[in-house]
């Protein structure tokens, strides 16, 4: 880990980048410097090399012009011995060596278009006047398996050679021959090769003390300032507002150091703030729950037309319309009963009693209207001790006649000692309605809701259980069912704010409300209420 950290750290970036761009110039500067020294080198020999022939040029002058050959070849053979003299020739205008270090070669013609007579015939005749630097050539000889110089010096027809008497030439003969020297180059090759060595030794070696002096500086100037600056950003991160950098340059890490510094107080600074936002906050937080409240009054009011709208579907047409026909005409059958039977028989009594249920169940259907009628009624929030079981049993009255239809079984199991608590009955009642609406809507083809009250003793809570055997809730929505305008139902079935609404009352209350739920096994509502003592 701390291998790939360092080869990717700043440092190496930097050297890497820095060796990248002084590199090529360093090349560039050793190239140039290697070939300025090697040419120095090579004009250094054929300046030694013209020289040296024009040293021939006149050690030989006198004797061919006395016509001395034996001291013209004597000359040429003690001249040719010398280290690093490879030949020494002198060919007449026509290309006859007439003089060599070679023997075997006098007499002999030379290739005009060999390397010594190229310079002068190149343009198919020779040529008066040839500057130096095409008067030389090197070229590899492969007899000698090293490179070689060779130089060639016309020999001029001047006038002591066309007056002399012994051998005068014409003085329209500009050229009368040619002296061919060529020398080894092999020291020279091998002083050029210690040349680029020392070269590329001193090349490497500048490398490695740039690569050194860089990154001493780059560690000293640029890597323990970032990772105090990196360090100081993490202490910065994990809460130290209080931490500072210290300040020891004044060049661009100074600068990023004081503007590290400068954000530090800035967010201790908004961090102070921020908290007295927070506090501010919940002051406002309260005021908008105090909105929200008022909010949900109206959604109260609107969740109840909203269940008066389903009740009133089941409850108007099979109650409301025969619930008149069947208490009058059981009335008006009791009273012809008793008129014409004044005196009681067994089928009299039970025919009596039998219209006397009627007229019993006629006057709990018309509880439950006045119930329903009693419910839908707005009304101001105003808490008072209340039991529990009590407000159960009015919504079990709203609700029996739809519970009846659906053919769902209801029992309860109330406590009868449950202790009392200090709420809005309409509004509790109204919890138990939307909860019981839900568990029957929840059983289309029948079931059974089961519906418990006990006193929680720790903490001091009143509980109330509803389960059902209905379809269940998926997993996916059980987070969803206290939302507003949520709903699983058919269009028409519901408004989605009954829990929702519910929920808020039991927030209200200061109370908790859950639901347990699997699909195929039911659900089950547990509210939890603060229990108060009686007054």
């Amino acid at each position: 880990m701390r291998k790939s950290r360092f080869i990717k750290g700043l440092s190496i970036k930097l050297i890497f980048s820095i060796l990248l761009l002084a590199i090529p110039f360093l090349a560039v500067f050793l190239f140039l410097n290697y070939d300025d020294q090697r040419r120095q080198l090579i004009d250094n020999v054929i300046h030694e090399a013209d020289s040296f022939s024009d040293t021939i040029k006149r050690s030989t002058k006198w004797d061919m012009q006395k016509f001395d050959r034996e001291g013209v070849h004597n000359t040429i053979e003690s001249v040719g011995n010398q280290e690093g003299v490879e030949w020494i020739r002198i060919f007449d205008k026509e290309g006859v060596i007439m003089f060599s270090s070679d023997e075997e070669e006098i007499r002999t013609m030379v290739d005009k278009r060999a390397e010594a007579c190229y310079g002068c015939h190149a343009a198919e005749k020779p040529l008066e006047k040839l500057p130096t630097p095409e008067r030389n050539r090197i070229f590899f000889s492969r007899d000698r398996g090293h490179r070689v110089l060779g130089i060639i010096n016309p020999i001029y027809n001047e006038p002591s050679c066309f007056q002399a008497a012994c051998h005068a030439h014409s003085p329209d003969q500009k050229v009368l021959g040619v002296i061919d020297v060529a020398l080894s180059l092999k020291t020279v090759d091998r002083q050029i090769h210690r040349t680029r060595q020392n070269m590329l030794w001193f090349g490497l070696t500048s490398m490695l003390g740039i690569s050194l002096l860089v990154g001493l500086f780059i560690h000293r100037f640029v890597s323990q300032p970032v990772k105090r600056l990196v360090d100081g950003f993490h202490k910065v991160a994990e809460g130290e507002l209080d931490h500072r950098l210290d300040i020891r340059t004044g060049d661009e890490m100074g600068a990023l150091a004081r503007a590290f510094n400068r954000m530090a107080g800035d967010l201790r600074k908004a961090n102070e703030e921020v908290k007295e936002w927070n506090i501010t906050l919940e002051h406002k937080v309260q005021e908008k729950s105090e909105e929200l409240r008022n909010i949900q009054e109206q959604l109260l009011q609107t969740e109840k037309l909203s269940a008066m709208g389903i009740l009133s579907a089941g409850v108007a047409h099979e109650i409301n319309n025969p619930l008149g026909v069947i208490s009058m005409y059981a009335e008006m059958s009791l009273e012809d009963l008793e008129e014409e039977h004044p005196v009681e028989t067994e089928d009299i009594e039970e025919l009596r009693e039998n219209l006397k249920t009627i007229i019993r169940k006629s006057e709990k259907a018309g509880n439950i209207v006045r119930n329903l009628l009693e419910f839908s009624r707005q009304t101001k929030s105003e808490k008072k001790v209340v039991n529990i079981n009590q407000t159960i049993e009015k919504s079990l009255n709203i609700t029996h006649n739809q519970a009846d239809i659906q053919n769902v079984k209801i029992e309860t199991f109330l406590e009868p000692s449950l202790n009392p608590v200090l709420a809005d009955e309409a509004k509790i009642q109204q919890v138990w309605t939307n909860i019981i609406i839900n568990a029957l809507q929840a059983m289309t083809d029948g079931g059974k809701l089961t519906i418990i009250t006990r006193n929680v003793p720790s903490p001091n809570m009143v509980e109330a259980q509803f389960a059902d055997t209905g379809s269940g809730i998926p997993k996916e929505n059980l987070g969803k069912i206290f939302d507003p305008f949520f709903s699983t139902k058919e269009t028409g079935k519901g408004t989605g704010l009954g829990l929702s609404v519910s929920y808020g009352i039991i927030q209200e209350h200061e109370g908790t409300i859950s639901v347990d739920s699997e699909p195929g096994r039911g659900t089950t509502f547990i509210i939890q209420l603060p229990a108060r003592p009686a007054a």
